[in-house]
């Protein structure tokens, strides 16, 4: 879907925010005594991404019949500000990644989505 440049960039505010927020609930559990945990955590989640980011590329984009036309029109007008907004992928990586864990590790659950969100930001970086 055409989406406007506020949200198709969006996630470049929204992230380094939600990461914030998100070592500083960290350290509201956990204290100084979080940090390795949530440090280890997040670069953990910036490397799973890769993974997921392949996965969701290779069978999403690719074979689920609502994101393929989009994934097309990407390919058609690179340039063009088609995808999802920002707010939509952000919550889905904080529904997906921040809620199962929450009530099991909550650093690490802190750590983790914060890695996976500098993860996808990287990937929209390096990608647009």
């Amino acid at each position: 879907m055409r989406i406007g440049r506020f949200l198709y960039f969006g996630d470049f505010v929204v992230i380094p925010i939600a990461v914030l927020l998100l070592a500083a609930a960290a350290y509201v559990a956990g204290g100084l005594a979080a940090i390795p945990e949530w440090g280890l955590s997040l670069v953990f989640g910036a490397a799973l991404w890769t993974l997921a980011e392949y996965l969701i590329h290779r069978y999403a984009y690719h074979h689920a019949p609502i994101l393929s036309p989009l994934h097309d029109a990407h390919h058609q007008a690179p340039l063009a500000y088609v995808g999802v907004p920002s707010f939509l992928s952000s919550g889905l990586i904080l529904v997906v990644c921040y809620l199962p864990l929450r009530g099991v590790a909550p650093v690490f659950a802190d750590g983790f989505t914060g890695g996976m969100m500098v993860g996808y930001a990287a990937y929209m970086f390096v990608h647009h």
